[in-house]
């Protein structure tokens, strides 16, 4: 040892002195020695130290001092030793492991200001157990084989200040084992090997403010195996390195966090969460990965928080949840590319929350949730104007994603796709605006859209689509607005319930239903299509429940089911349909069933039209100022009509035409005098059959019009007519009629060619002209026995009647008897208690029926 200072009070001082090649180290302060170094040169510790300070209360001072060719460090401190340098050039520590300064032992301290430190075989700069380092505007270059400056072991602290740290194998700037490591305006770059920043095991903290980080091969700044990290206010950039990331973070118990800080430039993930760590991100920039995600948060238990960050310009997602990681983040903006995604949830356990975010213009969906993921998104801006992606996609068996809040719009895409079993839920959000595409798009098996307290409109094709087996649920929503296709689009064995909703304003059909779906209505409005209908129902196996709902303003049908399809309406009101009816059965085992209904303003069509074998029950309908109530067309198309009320047409009640069958009970029907005028009120050519109905038209040259062939059942009916013919008959037509009471009109039969009438048990009264007139004499007239005839005040006697009759007949009047059995009546009400119908009166009345 050449130089010394040794024990309490000793002091040693070198003024521009060179010590050299000496085996131990060629400067020493021991117990409680002082050593003073100004200037000079100190080289060639062939088997030490250059300075080495050990022992409590002992220092050394240098400053100027150039140290060089060391074999084991260029200074190190111990037991509690203090070190200052200042001005010092350190360089060419060539031993294998050797430090370059080194402060070690409870109680030790360095102190360094404007010194550089370069070639170091292992760490330049280290601070051990307990000791504590502080560098001040300090350069450190060229550690070949370990790091830049660490602080390793408990109770171990390096403070650094506007250092430069360069050139290093390992990590730049590293807290160890527990260590502590703090830097304030410091520049590390350059770490060919490993990170810039490093934080390794539990209890390891590295805090850095306002640094800049660049060119590290694996990473800016990794915290690992417990380790933590804090950034404020840091720049991160320029990691080219294959896989190389600005930020990671791995292993349970690690620990980042970062505010007011960029991340830019690299080729892999720019940040990461890896393995059970926890990275927190505010105010922060994060860009420009080349190659993978913007950031990452990877394995079970891995946690990802962000907030108010902005998230851009990446090669693949923006932002990628995977293996059981979890994301929170709040107010942030994460901005696409021309391939990415926005935020890419993956795997079984995988979360995410974001809230407030605003998520946009990627190539792929802005929100990506697969694999058994879920996510959660409250108050967020989600679109895709500029680019060509979903706004939301989901897909997978047991994948979640739920939004509150949250608007989705602007997207090529669909604005909503969920497919292969994921169910994705909306409240109280704002889904418009597919440029190409749907605005919600639910595919294959188990897939669920549902939709609450929501406005979706504006799209391409239909806004809302179920296909495959998928199924969509909207309640309390408004949806509308599509420029090609449907509203509601629902097929291939799919479902969708609807409640509390408009649709309206598509051009093709607002809802359209085929290959064997299922839909539900319930209490919302269906309406103004363009084009078409308001809902169409095709194919065996599509069925359609609708309750309580309102169906308008459409130039065809509101409702057509055709090829087998099936329909149930119940408390439905139909009404302003311009070239079409309100319901339209069009085929072989089609159905519909109508309960509790009413159709009004139905002006160029039948409001119900039955054709080629589909068949029609109504059930307690109100049918009102239409053109018709309805028309029954074809073999085996069938109309039944129970406890209905059917007024006020313009054409016609109805037709039966083509071999039809209608069956008409317990209804009541009626034309004013305020009406228009019918030619006919029912026109028949097929099978009508009535029961128990009252019937009032004032206003029709003809209440039956019987074409050839076919056929008129009446029983039990109230008719009331005041104009010419109550009954026309064609030839070869057949009407019986059985307890009727046939009030008013100028003819009550008017006969053709082989007709045959038949009446039993039948009351003629206020008859005004004739009870028949058959001017061929060719009908096959039978008046059973029980019947009355009263003739009118204004016309001849009832005696002249029944010659008229005789005459029809010839002689024989066998076949006639009339008879006062049944006492006359006044009213309809009188009527039907006298053929013990008195329970009829009160439906009648409630289908307002009135005197």
């Amino acid at each position: 040892m050449q130089v010394c200072a040794e024990g309490s009070g000793s002091i040693a001082t070198l003024t521009r002195c060179t010590v050299a090649q000496h085996k131990e180290a060629c400067a020493a302060s021991l117990e409680g020695g002082r050593l003073h170094i100004e200037g000079g040169l100190i080289s060639d510790s062939q088997l030490s130290r250059g300075v080495s300070v050990e022992g409590e209360s002992s220092v050394a001072e240098l400053s100027g001092v150039e140290i060089q060719e060391c074999k084991t460090a260029f200074i190190c401190v111990l037991s509690g030793a203090h070190g200052v340098l200042t001005n010092c050039y350190l360089h060419n520590v060539s031993c294998a492991n050797s430090q370059g300064v080194c402060s070690q032992g409870q109680g030790s301290f360095i102190s360094m200001s404007n010194t550089r430190v370069e070639n170091v075989s292992s760490t330049a700069v280290v601070a051990l157990t307990g000791a504590k380092i502080e560098c001040s505007q300090t350069s450190v270059s060229n550690s070949l084989t370990m790091q830049g400056i660490a602080s390793q072991g408990q109770g171990s602290l390096v403070t650094l200040t506007e250092c430069n740290i360069s050139n290093v194998k390992e990590a730049g700037l590293a807290a160890l084992s527990g260590g502590c490591l703090k830097a304030y305006k410091c520049k590390v770059q350059n770490c060919w090997n490993s990170r810039g920043l490093s934080s390794e095991k539990e209890g390891s903290k590295l805090y850095a403010e306002e640094c800049q980080i660049t060119e590290c091969k694996a990473a800016g700044a990794c915290a690992l195996a417990g380790g933590s990290i804090q950034l404020l206010k840091c720049n991160f950039s320029d990691f080219p390195m294959q896989n190389a990331q600005a930020l990671c973070c791995q292993g349970n118990g690690s620990m980042t966090e970062a505010i007011k800080c960029t991340f830019k430039e690299s080729d892999g993930s720019v940040v990461v969460s890896l393995s059970g760590a926890t990275v927190k991100l505010a105010l922060c920039k994060i860009s420009d990965s080349k190659n993978m995600q913007g950031i990452i948060a990877q394995g079970e238990g891995s946690k990802l928080s962000i907030s108010e960050c902005e998230v851009l310009q990446t090669k693949e997602a923006c932002i990628a949840v995977l293996s059981g990681a979890f994301l929170d983040a709040n107010a942030c903006n994460i901005k696409g590319s021309s391939t990415s995604r926005g935020v890419s949830v993956e795997g079984l356990h995988s979360r995410a929350n974001l809230v407030n975010c605003y998520v946009h213009d990627h190539s792929s969906a802005c929100i990506c949730c697969i694999e058994g993921s879920e996510v959660l998104l409250d108050g967020c801006r989600i679109s895709n104007h500029n680019n060509s992606g979903q706004g939301i996609a989901v897909q997978g068996f047991g994948t979640r994603i739920s939004a509150k809040a949250t608007s989705i719009k602007g997207c090529h895409g669909a604005c909503v796709h969920s497919q292969s079993g994921a169910r994705a839920t909306f409240f109280k959000c704002e889904i418009r605006n597919s440029i190409t595409m749907q605005c919600g798009l639910s595919q294959g098996p188990g897939s669920v859209l549902e939709f609450s307290e929501c406005i979706i409109r504006d799209s391409k094709e239909a806004v809302l689509a179920a296909v495959t087996g998928a199924s969509i649920e909207v309640q309390s929503s408004e949806i509308s607005s599509s420029e090609d296709m449907h509203i509601l689009a629902v097929h291939a064995g799919a479902i969708a319930k609807v409640r509390h909703c408009r649709l309206h304003n598509s051009k093709d059909c607002v809802v359209a239903v085929s290959q064997g779906s299922t839909v539900q209505f319930l209490d919302s409005e269906i309406s103004n299509s363009a084009q078409a209908e308001a809902i169409t129902v095709i194919d065996s196996g599509s069925r359609a429940s609708i309750a309580r709902c309102f169906l308008s303003n459409c130039p065809k049908a509101l409702c057509r089911i055709d090829l087998g399809g099936f329909v149930e309406l119940t408390a439905v009101e139909f009404s302003h349909c311009s070239n079409g009816p309100a319901v339209a059965a069009l085929s072989a085992d089609t159905q519909c069933k109508l309960t509790g209904c009413s159709m009004s303003y139905i002006s160029q069509s039948a409001a119900l039209t039955v054709d080629q074998g589909a068949t029609v029950d109504v059930f307690g309908c109100d049918i009102k100022k239409c053109s018709c109530a309805f028309a029954c067309n074809g073999t085996k198309s069938a109309i039944n009509l129970q406890r209905s009320s059917l007024s006020s047409f313009s054409q016609a009640f109805g037709s039966c035409i083509g071999n039809g069958i209608v069956s008409i009970d317990k209804c009541h029907l009626f034309q004013t005098q305020a009406d228009a005028t019918l030619q006919f009120a029912f026109q028949i050519e097929g099978e009508m059959e009535m029961s128990d109905c009252l019937v009032n038209v004032q206003q029709t040259t003809a209440v039956w019009g019987l074409q050839s062939g076919s056929k008129l059942k009446l029983s039990s009916c109230a008719l009331f007519s005041s104009e010419l013919s109550t009954v026309f008959n064609a030839l070869g037509s057949t009407l019986v009629a059985q307890a009727c009471l046939f009030d008013g009109g100028g003819v009550i039969v008017e006969s053709a060619a082989s007709a045959s009438v038949q009446f039993r048990l039948c009351s003629f009264r206020g008859v005004k002209t004739t009870l028949v007139r058959d001017s061929q004499h060719s009908s096959q007239l039978e008046f059973l026995d029980k019947c009355e005839v009263v003739a009118s005040s204004e016309s001849a006697s009832t005696a002249s009647l029944l010659s008229d009759i005789k005459k029809l007949v010839g002689t024989s009047t066998n076949s006639l008897e009339f008879s006062e059995i049944i006492s006359k009546t006044k009213t309809w009400k009188d009527w039907f208690k006298s053929i013990d119908k008195i329970e009829l009166i009160s439906e009648l009345e409630q289908l307002g029926a009135v005197e």
